[in-house]
């Protein structure tokens, strides 16, 4: 009788004796599968890399410059040359 007392109270508090160590809790589960992902990992390796390719490149741009003349001949105002030079850039 003694015995059974004994493997019931040791039934009944060793699951209490469990609940009183540390548990994970749903957010450090979750951030903890999060750096375990190796989907996730290798997403972060492919942006690392991106911005260091972004860095390595200089780009530069040049204006498109077009430059026009017409030649115009008025009987009352003269030889007239109507020039025209314009610039533009694309960022």
């Amino acid at each position: 009788m003694k015995t059974n007392f004994i493997i019931m109270g040791c039934l009944f508090f060793s699951p209490l004796a469990l609940a009183g160590q540390d548990t994970l809790h749903y957010a450090d589960f979750i951030n903890e599968m999060y750096k375990e992902s190796d989907m996730i990992k290798a997403k972060a390796l492919e942006l690392e890399s991106e911005l260091l390719r972004a860095k390595q490149t200089d780009l530069y741009f040049m204006p498109k410059v077009s430059a026009e003349s017409k030649y115009k001949s008025d009987a009352s105002r003269g030889d007239i040359t109507d020039s025209k030079i314009t610039a533009s850039s694309l960022i």
